[in-house]
C-alpha cells in the first residue's frame, strides 16, 4: 500500500506523505505510522484511505497508479500553504508583478522569494502564474550567462592556441592541456574540445 500513497503524495501533496495523511483527514503522523511499524492500518481507516482517494480497497494493495489520475480526488481536503509574509496576498501579488517588470525578476527564485518571507509551495499555490514566469526568467538568464562564458572561454583559448602556433611549435594535445590549465580552461569541456579540433584543422590546412 505504502507504494500507492507514495505515489499519491508525488501526484496531490508535492510529495509530502504528512500532507497527504492530513488531506485523507488523518493525523500527520498515521501514514508514516504505518510505514515505520511496518503495520496495515484497521480496515475502518482503509475504507478512508479508498474513499479519499476515490479508489477501490483493493487497489490500494494492487500496485495501480493512482497517482496518475487527472484530477484531485473529492475526497481530499485542499490544504492551503501557510505564509510567514507580513504582506497581504495582494501586495505579495503586486511586488511579484513589480519583479517581473524588472531585471531583478532574473535571480534566483528562492532567493527572491525568501526576501518577502514565503515559501515556494506558497508561492505555486497563491501565485502560480508569477511563479512559472520567475522561473522560467532565471532560467533564461542563466542560459544566456552560460553561452556569455562559454563565448569568452572559446575566445581565450583560440589566443592560447595561436600563442603556441606563433612559437613554431604544433598544438598537440598535450601542448594545449598545460597552456589551458594555465588558464582555468579544459580541454574536458566538450565546447573548448570541439573549438580545438577546428584550431586544429586550421593549422593542419594552413
Amino acid at each position: 500500500m505504502l507504494p500507492t500513497l507514495a505515489r499519491a503524495a508525488e501526484r496531490w501533496s508535492d510529495g509530502e506523505m504528512q500532507r497527504l495523511s492530513l488531506m485523507m483527514g488523518l493525523g500527520h503522523k498515521a501514514i508514516s505510522g504505518w510505514s515505520s511499524k511496518r503495520q496495515k492500518p484497521a480496515f475502518p481507516l482503509l475504507l478512508q484511505v479508498a474513499e479519499a482517494l476515490g479508489v477501490p480497497v483493493a487497489e490500494l494493495f494492487s500496485g495501480d497508479r493512482v497517482g496518475d489520475r487527472p484530477k484531485q480526488p473529492d475526497g481530499l481536503l485542499a490544504i492551503k500553504p501557510r505564509g510567514s509574509s507580513a504582506l497581504s496576498l495582494s501586495e505579495l501579488e503586486q511586488c511579484l508583478q513589480g519583479l517581473l517588470a524588472t531585471e531583478q525578476g532574473q535571480h534566483p527564485v528562492s532567493e527572491l522569494l525568501r526576501q518577502l518571507g514565503v515559501s515556494r509551495s506558497y508561492a505555486k499555490y497563491w501565485f502560480p502564474g508569477q511563479y512559472v514566469e520567475l522561473c522560467l526568467r532565471h532560467k533564461a538568464w542563466q542560459d544566456k550567462q552560460t553561452r556569455a562564458s562559454r563565448s569568452r572561454e572559446i575566445a581565450l583559448g583560440k589566443l592560447v592556441v595561436e600563442q603556441i602556433v606563433a612559437q613554431g611549435l604544433y598544438p598537440s594535445c598535450r601542448k594545449v592541456r598545460i597552456a589551458f590549465c594555465a588558464h582555468g580552461l579544459s580541454l574536458q569541456r566538450l565546447y573548448l574540445r570541439k573549438a580545438y579540433r577546428g584550431w586544429l584543422t586550421q593549422v593542419e590546412m594552413a
